[in-house]
């Protein structure tokens, strides 16, 4: 075994001075030993003192008792008890849990971050310095988005500074929100009037494909259609639009129409568009957003509320025309019946909670998604959506009329005259020579070209784009951003104050048949998947295809004016719409569409006049 070699050191050098030596034995000695506590030296510290300076209250303001749907208004109070006046607010945040509530709106505006947090800057420059004893408000808005029992949403001052000193505060309220409203299975509709309707003109092509419908609906429920085909009937140019409506009258001559200017500049120049009310419309068409709690097919989740969602808008609009008083929401104001404030609530009928009870009830009405039957449908006919119209507007004596492949100077007619108008677009692809739809999408018509003629153009307001937030040319109110939530559900323009009207320019002749299009809608299928198989109606379902990778063609199928009707109706079996149109291409067959008139709605009620509308003109 090896031995462990070490090498002798001397215990201390001898040659070390014996005063560097004294130093280093009372060193050590003073290692070993520590004074207790109470005899250390003194150390100053400085301290923050604790001290209230501005007192947070946060309160929840509107609805008393929320629902999922309902937007949430909360008030924050800051309320200066300090001796000196608050002139600086670093930083503030809002916190809440983003599976109960999206952010809606704040006022000053906040920056939504998507986790849960909308934050401040300086609070004092928007809302000014807090004198003592005087306080400013901060308002917040969230859409309820689930049911929670329930949810804390607190408002925190990260950086507030009074004399020098720090003085950070907070406040929290809890909401316990409550499920939506149900709508069941015995629902009965706020609108009492029916209006029987015909779902489907028969249309014929050959011997060989054969297309029929039946219908037994009474206004809110459609038919259930039976079909066979062997193949696709071909489409014709026709020289006439055949209009199916609840009672026609004979037209007279539009008078001219005095056209006022918008107060603010816009992006777009003359641009004629329904104007606003102040109870409530008040940029003039609402924009309503179909990506909502609830508004999905239940079979493939698509988004499918955007018939309901269109017709909404319009309505809305119709009845803010005809509202005899001038007080916006939140105060209760309505004068005119047409939408209601729903299920019992006590808000204003313009409140944006109400917007998704009124959606719920016309997609009921008009069995999306084969809502109150039997049937396992995608979106909403056109014939089911055009029943609930004339359902819902029958008991103020108010019309719907379908236009099917309407001509656009038939629409623009009609949109001048003041009716508010629903389009249903199309979205068509040429296969093996023939025309195929691969599914359709509702829009509402928020404004037309002023001079007409060449290049003409229609602003639309859209349920699933709001391309004019994004630059695209339109009309934009208030001006970007509306501080939509990254992911839906997005319930911003639900507040009527809030449009995006998209601009595009009217393709004459599409190549479908006769109908008329719009140019850069859908320049790839990405852009229209979202309704891939929704919305067809009878006389669309023998088209019915998937898409073959082929080029997108975007048209107007059909169109569903709503106005007033004469106060003395000269009615005609059935409404034709002309000027005749040239064929674009030569028939291998015809398309025969035979129209059947829906019976006009009994009411008691006054029918309002006939009011031909000064409309908006947009200048640049």
């Amino acid at each position: 075994m090896l031995a462990r070699k070490t090498s002798a050191r001397p215990a201390w050098p001898v040659w070390l001075p014996l005063s560097l030596l004294a130093a280093l034995v009372m060193g050590a000695a003073s290692a070993l030993w520590a004074p207790p506590p109470s005899a250390a030296l003194p150390v100053r510290q400085q301290t923050i003192p604790a001290m209230v300076v501005l007192d947070v209250t946060k309160a929840l303001v509107s609805p008393a008792a929320p629902r999922v749907g309902d937007l949430l208004t909360y008030q924050v109070t800051l309320r200066n008890v300090y001796q000196s006046p608050v002139t600086t607010i670093t930083s503030a945040r809002d916190t809440f849990d983003p599976s109960c509530l999206a952010f809606h709106s704040s006022t000053p505006p906040g920056s939504n971050d998507g986790q849960g947090h909308i934050t401040w800057g300086d609070l004092t420059v928007p809302l000014g310095d807090i004198p003592t004893g005087g306080s400013i408000v901060v308002t917040v808005r969230f859409t309820a988005l689930a049911a929670c029992a329930p949810t804390t949403n607190s408002f925190w001052l990260l950086g507030m500074y009074a004399d020098g000193v720090m003085a950070p505060g907070s406040g929290s309220v809890d909401v316990a929100i409550q499920p939506a409203a149900p709508v069941t299975a015995t629902y009965t509709p706020v609108h009492t009037a029916t209006a029987t309707f015909t779902p489907s003109p028969t249309v014929t092509a050959s011997p060989t494909a054969t297309s029929s419908a039946t219908a037994t609906a009474t206004g809110s429920v459609p038919a259930t259609a039976t079909r066979t085909a062997t193949r696709k009937p071909t489409l014709t140019p026709s020289p006439t639009e055949t209009g199916t409506t609840t009672a026609t009258p004979t037209e007279t001559a539009t008078p001219s129409l005095t056209l006022t200017p918008l107060p603010t500049s816009t992006p777009v120049a003359g641009m004629c568009c329904l104007p606003g009310y102040p109870d409530y419309a008040p940029a003039g068409l609402p924009d309503f957003g179909q990506r909502q709690v609830g508004w999905q097919n239940p079979q493939t989740s698509a988004w499918s509320y955007d018939g309901p969602v269109a017709l909404a808008d319009a309505l809305w609009w119709l009845d803010s025309r005809y509202e005899t008083g001038a007080v916006p929401p939140p105060a209760v104001s309505d004068s005119y019946p047409l939408v209601r404030a729903l299920h019992g609530a006590t808000w204003d009928d313009h409140a944006p909670g109400n917007v998704r009870l009124l959606v719920g009830d016309l997609a009921y009405l008009a069995a999306t998604d084969g809502q109150g039957t039997a049937e396992t449908l995608q979106g909403t006919a056109i014939e089911a959506l055009h029943a609930a119209a004339a359902d819902w507007v029958a008991a103020v004596g108010l019309e719907a009329t379908l236009l099917e492949r309407p001509a656009y100077a038939a629409v623009r007619q009609r949109f001048q005259e003041g009716q508010a108008i629903v389009l249903l677009l199309g979205f068509w692809e040429r296969q093996d020579g023939e025309w195929a739809r691969l599914g359709g999408h509702y829009v509402a018509l928020a404004c037309v070209d002023c001079a007409g003629g060449l290049g003409e153009r229609v602003s639309l307001s859209d349920p699933w784009f709001d391309r004019a937030e994004s630059g695209w040319p339109g009309l934009v109110q208030p001006p970007a951003p509306h501080g939509h939530p990254t992911l839906p559900p997005d319930a911003v323009h639900n507040d009527a104050t809030f449009v995006s009207w998209d601009l595009y320019a009217v393709l004459a002749s599409a190549g479908v048949g006769d109908r008329w299009g719009l140019t850069g809608y859908a320049p790839a299928y990405a852009d229209v998947a979202a309704w891939a198989g929704l919305n067809f109606g009878a006389a669309l379902e023998p088209y019915r295809a998937a898409h073959a990778g082929g080029e997108i063609v975007t048209v107007v199928d059909y169109a569903l004016a709503i106005g007033p009707a004469p106060a003395t109706p000269t009615a005609t079996p059935s409404a034709t719409e002309s000027p005749t149109h040239t064929a674009t291409a030569t028939p291998s067959s015809t398309e025969t569409d035979t129209a059947t008139p829906t019976t006009t709605p009994t009411s008691t009620a006054t029918r309002p006049p006939i009011i031909h509308l000064p409309l908006l003109l947009i200048n640049s």
